[in-house]
């Protein structure tokens, strides 16, 4: 029973999150921060060290040194953390993450001299990333940038489940003082994806991402088109952020996802409070799976300007 709990788990989250066939299940796409995440997981509008991991040209508004860090757990069962830096320097903005998704309690199975099934060794599933992000300005409103990433997954419980691979991804920001429009590729090196230990290799999918950030009196209005490798169906994402408060935002959001090749459409809600550069972010998000938790997600950022970090 374990071991089907686990293969419930990790199937449902595979299909809700990616839309692409026999491919290897990106973990960034549950979102890398509450921020993220309240905003229908767009990308690049998230502006803490977070974005490493959504795309490096949302690293545009860092300017000194960001650090964020991020928690939650799907289902009762996988966690997921992650933990990001990013500083700007003359000749543009550096930044570094790693995040990682873990499942315990695993057990593996024998066959006794009897024949029948018995539990082995308890065992944790781990997948992790780690991005090397650079970004730079090319004009006064137009940012670029791109990441390299390395993923691994470390299964000990199932032999040639132990497996890596390289990819990268590419951002480009406008932004002005009207809001920004970003454009993001994920996984732009494509056929080339993580590969187990027998060399087999399994692709990571490649995601195209446009969209936009209108700023009004009354609030932003916030907009993606997603295009994901083997969809059949491009993903629309909108959302509505205000600002009650100086130190207080909130955000509500529409989306579709992909539960395998199904489109569906799911919404999220997120709150963050922001006091000398410390922000603390909040979202949720309904499970849509009849008898389990509705989806909480926390994250924290802080931005250290240039007067606290000492420089001139």
């Amino acid at each position: 029973m374990k071991r089907l709990k686990w293969v419930f788990v990790f199937f449902f989250v595979f299909l809700s999150t990616v839309s692409a066939e026999s491919t290897y299940f990106d973990i960034r796409s549950v979102g890398s921060s509450a921020s993220s995440i309240g905003m229908g997981r767009m990308l690049g509008f998230n502006h803490s060290a977070a974005t490493v991991f959504e795309t490096p040209s949302g690293l545009y508004d860092v300017q000194n040194i960001s650090i964020s860090a991020f928690s939650s757990t799907l289902f009762g069962e996988v966690n997921y953390t992650n933990l990001a830096f990013a500083k700007r320097f003359d000749y543009g903005v550096l930044g570094f993450g790693y995040y990682e998704s873990t499942i315990g309690g695993l057990y593996t199975s024998y066959q006794d001299s009897f024949s029948e099934y018995k539990w082995g060794n308890e065992f944790s599933n781990k997948r992790s990333v780690f991005s090397v992000s650079y970004g730079a300005d090319w004009t006064s409103h137009l940012f670029g940038g791109i990441s390299v990433l390395y993923f691994q997954q470390n299964n000990p419980g199932i032999a040639g489940y132990n497996n890596s691979g390289f990819n990268a991804d590419f951002g480009l920001t406008w932004h002005d003082q009207w809001g920004e429009a970003v454009l993001s590729a994920k996984n732009i090196l494509r056929g080339v994806g993580i590969a187990d230990e027998s060399g087999q290799i399994e692709p990571l999918a490649t995601a195209v991402s446009l969209g936009g950030r209108y700023k009004t009196h009354l609030g932003d209005v916030l907009g993606q088109l997603q295009y994901v490798e083997n969809s059949k169906s491009f993903l629309r994402s909108l959302g509505y952020r205000i600002y009650p408060m100086p130190w207080l935002d909130m955000t509500v959001s529409v989306k579709d996802h992909l539960n395998g090749q199904v489109l569906a459409q799911t919404w999220t809600a997120g709150m963050g409070l922001t006091v000398s550069g410390l922000s603390f972010q909040y979202a949720f998000e309904p499970s849509g799976v009849v008898g389990t938790d509705s989806f909480h997600f926390f994250s924290l950022s802080i931005d250290i300007p240039q007067s606290l970090a000492g420089e001139k």
